[in-house]
């Protein structure tokens, strides 16, 4: 009892106390809590690397340093297959494996991070098959002519630019590392030469120097290498290979009967008789002169020969008689020979201006 009696006195007091405070102040003030000190966080410099973007070859191994941070760093990769990086202490290692780009991000031990982009290239240069950056394309007596050269090094895909698409043109082929040009038409005296630009995925460029001219054969000298590289009989005209629809007779001189005029004519001449349903009669597929004196064993142009043949139609074509032109405008020409055997180019302007070209390889034997 004497405890409970304690207890309301005290009570009585307090409110006492509380009934005296209103009255000297009727406004209500919250007390200010006590104040929660928390720990002090560590501060860190920010994490900072000496270069945020890295290029480097493949199968190359470069190294760069992190300048400030608080320290513990970590590395990842996010495409392992491009490069492989390691970390000790404060140097980062890394090696190029595959062409491409990846990122590495970097970590220290108060949570910060930053990015590192390394592009893993192929090549630091861009060259080509062209010595000394500069050809020529030879189109043969005027005909459009065609080219080509090859990018050996760089980092594709690859674009290509003329600087003069309506002389030579550039585009690239299926693969994307050979170049195609074409042109329809020689250039003229003193005109600049066509620059072909090429340029990789990296940026760099190579500046290929075109010039163009026109020849008076429609044979370049690749195209004749090739054909004195031909071991086995052989007849070309028109791109038309007859070589299986023709029989080869002697190279001889004999006495021939020309239709066109009715005549008889001596000549030294090569003979060929079809073995297809495309001509029943006598075909002749031969080079000719009246001249006794000539000998298809022996290399250079035959002047004064002419070339009849009979096209897959049937249709007889006369080279050098007035079918075609009657000043010889024709070439027949021995550019091999051997003991048994003679490679010759043919190539002549009809009367309507068509350019008909071909080549034999006789046997003579």
């Amino acid at each position: 009892m004497k405890y409970n009696y304690l207890r309301y006195v005290v009570l009585a007091l307090l409110i006492a106390v509380g009934s005296v405070s209103c009255d000297d102040d009727d406004t209500l003030v919250k007390p200010e809590p006590s104040p929660i000190v928390d720990p002090e966080l560590p501060s860190y410099p920010a994490l900072t690397l000496e270069t945020n973007s890295l290029d480097l070859l493949i199968d190359e191994t470069q190294t760069i340093e992190i300048l400030d941070g608080a320290g513990e760093y970590k590395i990842s990769v996010l495409d392992d297959s491009n490069v492989e990086a390691s970390i000790s202490g404060s140097e980062i290692r890394i090696k190029g494996l595959k062409y491409g780009n990846t990122d590495l991000v970097v970590s220290d031990q108060g949570g910060a991070y930053t990015a590192l982009t390394v592009h893993v290239y192929k090549s630091n240069e861009l060259t080509t098959s062209v010595a000394g950056n500069s050809m020529k394309l030879t189109l043969p007596m005027g005909e459009p002519a065609s080219g080509s050269f090859t990018i050996t090094a760089g980092n594709d895909p690859y674009t290509v630019a003329s600087s003069d698409p309506e002389t030579v043109s550039a585009t690239l082929d299926n693969n994307g590392t050979t170049v195609l040009l074409a042109s329809s038409r020689g250039q003229e005296e003193g005109e600049s030469p066509v620059i072909v630009t090429i340029t990789d995925a990296r940026g760099l460029t190579a500046e290929i120097s075109i010039t163009t001219e026109v020849s008076d054969t429609p044979f370049t000298d690749e195209m004749l290498e090739q054909i004195k590289a031909i071991s086995e009989k052989t007849f070309v005209m028109d791109n038309i290979n007859l070589s299986e629809s023709y029989e080869l007779a002697p190279y001889k001189f004999a006495y021939r009967y020309d239709d066109y005029d009715g005549t008889y004519t001596a000549y030294w001449g090569a003979f060929a008789t079809t073995t297809t349903n495309n001509c029943n009669r006598y075909c002749i597929f031969d080079l000719c002169s009246n001249d006794q004196t000539l000998d298809m064993k022996v290399v250079g142009k035959k002047n004064g020969m002419k070339l009849t043949y009979s096209t897959p139609d049937n249709q007889r074509l006369f080279m050098s008689t007035p079918l075609v032109d009657k000043d010889g405008n024709s070439t027949i020409e021995v550019i091999k020979a051997e003991e048994n055997m003679s490679w010759v180019i043919l190539y002549a302007t009809d009367s309507k201006q068509k350019l008909h070209t071909g080549y034999m390889v006789l046997p003579w034997n």
